[in-house]
């Protein structure tokens, strides 16, 4: 396999004049230690052609390992692997609603995806709060002092983002509406 990744490496680096590691770069390997990073990571990998618009459900992505579990067949994947999705999930619905689930957990690979990702967090609990408090624009909450110190407290509680943040992703959204 090492001879075969370095045949390769050769050939492709030689084709587009480049050096160095042809997966260099964005990618790189972590390890999975806790069975919560394996669901987290399985679902990221997963939801990943969903978030840049390739599919509009994660199992319709021809490359995807997901068909195959949604399938309920074991040919590409590894027997653990596919063993723990049975000790887990009951039914292939359960395992699609825990596809569908908002990840809180972060998997950045750009600046620009940990900003993507505050701005989604931001929006749902925005929402949610909106819905709680019968606020029908978001400017009530950026103007009235207590709901504002509220929403910053509980977001921030929620996210592990910083307020100054929250009140900038508040803002931006008042400016697209």
């Amino acid at each position: 396999m090492q001879h075969l990744n370095s045949t390769y490496a050769e050939l492709y680096n030689a084709k587009y004049d480049r050096t160095g590691h042809v997966f260099q770069g964005r990618y790189y390997s972590d390890c999975v230690d806790t069975e919560e990073y394996y669901w987290c990571c399985l679902r990221y990998i997963h939801n990943n052609p969903v978030k840049i618009g390739l599919v509009r459900e994660s199992f319709d992505y021809e490359f995807s390992s997901a068909q195959e579990y949604f399938a309920g067949t074991s040919e590409l994947i590894g027997e653990t692997s596919y063993e723990r999705i049975g000790t887990r999930f009951q039914t292939s619905e359960e395992f699609w609603h825990f596809h569908r689930l908002f990840e809180q957990k972060s998997f950045l690979d750009t600046v620009e995806d940990e900003c993507i990702h505050n701005y989604e967090r931001v929006k749902i609990l925005v929402e949610k709060y909106m819905f709680d408090h019968r606020i029908e624009e978001v400017q009530t909450i950026l103007t009235i002092g207590q709901l504002k110190e509220d929403f910053l407290r509980t977001c921030k509680r929620e996210t592990g983002i910083s307020e100054r943040k929250i009140e900038n992703i508040l803002k931006m959204d008042c400016k697209r509406v």
